[in-house]
Order: C-alpha cells, then sequence, then structure tokens
C-alpha cells in the first residue's frame, strides 16, 4: 500500500509495476488492484485479475484520484493458496501537472496597408481606408493548431485556419477596409490543440472619424449696381465641424437676366 498521496491539482494519476502472477484457477486466487480517494476509508479495484498475467510484465493502470488529496493505491492479492503467487516490483503512481494553454491578442490599426501599426486608436477623415492588424501570441505550453478569428464589426476573418503556433510563437494578419463613421470594434481570437485544449484572447480598436462641416452666412447675396458704384456686403464662412476646412469662392459665369 502506498502512503497517503496528494494529487490536487494534479491530472490523468497511473500505477506502474512490473509482475508476474500466477493464477491458481477458477474459485482461487485474485489480482486486485484497489484505490482509495478518501484516505482508505473506502476502496475500489481499478482492475481485477482472475486468470495468468505472467511475467516479465510491464503494467500502467489509469486510476482515478485526479486533483484529489486523499489517495492511496494497493496491490491486494486475494485467497492465495499453494504454491501459486503475485510477484509485484519496481511500482510506482504518477500524475500530471497540466500543461497552461494561453494567446494573448495584439489588435492595432493605421492607414499603411503594407505594415502593423502601433496604435490601436487613430483619427482620419471619412472614407480613410484604415488597415487593422491581428497580432496572436502563444504565452502557453501547448501548441495550437486551428484558428478563429471575428471582429465585431467587420464580421469572421478566420474559420478553422490551420497552423501550427508553437509556444512563444507570434503570427498576425491584416485587413483593410475604408471607415466612413467612427468606429469601435472588438476582435476574439479562439485557438485550439490537436488535443482539443482552447484559448481565446480579446482586444479593441478605435477609429475616430472627423469632418468638417462649411457654415455659410447669409445663404444668399444679392444687388442691383448702378453705373460707377460700388456696393459691399459681408459673407461669413465658418467651420461648425471638427477637422480644417478648406474652402474657395467660384464666380459663376454670367446668366441672361428675362425682361
Amino acid at each position: 500500500t502506498t502512503p497517503t498521496l496528494d494529487l490536487t491539482g494534479l491530472t490523468d494519476p497511473r500505477a506502474y509495476f512490473a509482475t508476474d502472477y500466477d493464477d491458481i484457477g477458477t474459485g482461487g486466487d485474485q489480482a486486485i488492484l484497489e484505490v482509495s480517494t478518501d484516505g482508505g476509508g473506502t476502496w475500489a479495484p481499478a482492475f481485477t485479475w482472475d486468470s495468468d498475467h505472467r511475467g516479465p510484465l510491464a503494467v500502467e493502470q489509469a486510476i482515478p484520484g485526479a486533483g484529489m488529496s486523499g489517495v492511496l493505491v494497493r496491490w491486494h492479492y486475494s485467497q492465495g493458496t499453494y504454491d501459486w503467487w503475485w510477484e509485484v516490483d519496481n511500482a510506482m503512481v504518477t500524475a500530471c501537472e497540466p500543461l497552461t494553454a494561453s494567446i494573448t491578442l495584439d489588435k492595432t490599426v493605421g492607414t499603411n496597408p503594407l505594415a502593423c501599426a502601433t496604435t490601436d486608436t487613430i483619427t482620419v477623415g471619412p472614407g480613410t481606408e484604415v488597415t487593422y492588424c491581428y497580432a496572436v501570441t502563444n504565452t502557453g505550453e501547448v501548441t495550437f493548431n486551428l484558428h478563429d478569428l471575428v471582429d465585431s464589426e467587420l464580421g469572421t476573418l478566420l474559420n478553422d485556419l490551420s497552423y501550427a503556433l508553437a509556444p512563444a510563437a507570434s503570427a498576425f494578419i491584416t485587413a483593410t477596409v475604408p471607415i466612413d463613421v467612427t468606429t469601435i470594434n472588438a476582435a476574439t481570437w479562439a485557438a485550439t490543440s490537436s488535443g482539443g485544449i482552447s484559448a481565446t484572447a480579446t482586444d479593441v480598436a478605435t477609429v475616430t472619424v472627423v469632418a468638417p462641416n462649411i457654415d455659410v452666412s447669409p445663404l444668399s447675396l444679392a444687388a442691383t449696381q448702378a453705373p460707377n458704384t460700388t456696393t459691399q456686403q459681408t459673407l461669413t464662412i465658418g467651420n461648425t465641424g471638427d477637422a480644417a476646412l478648406d474652402w474657395t469662392i467660384v464666380e459663376e459665369p454670367n446668366r441672361p437676366v428675362p425682361v
């Protein structure tokens, strides 16, 4: 019987041992590997042998008790008679520390379609083409093989993309779109390993759209000019928008006046 084993935080406990079991036959001896998960209060068989398992034989057996603190394992030779036997040697119990599975996502936005920007907030005029960059980094201990990327405004950008992203490795994709109004969008990258372990990460980028707005007062000017006279009228040009306004005054050609 093992000492009490503390498997808190551990997974996949297994018993290993070398053995030679010579079974007496029906109704006689049995070889039972038993496990207790309550400090020895109760026991349950991981297996029961009632037939020969002759050695030299190396056995690996999954057992209960993952994450528990009061685990014991015992090799129980039951109803042994005559000159038959169960030999056990090199007994060992193992459990695994779970691998960490995590990614980070850095979403940036800029106006250069050939490079990832270093900022996640920009200000542009309406209709400007901006390039979003989605850079993912594997910060865990497993390799991720399938990838999904969904942007709250641009929709699905990746769907089960097959790509091996090893621990500490990074990858990125870009998307270039015209922006007409201020846009705040969140992206979520989901990565999955070949063993079904998954991780997700989310990041946000903001594009603020600014535009000028011309304000003219009065809306029209008119005058009747007598010969050899001068008339002055005031025209006020204002900008009530949030971007610089470039404006010009264009004189229209003379138009005939009906009489």
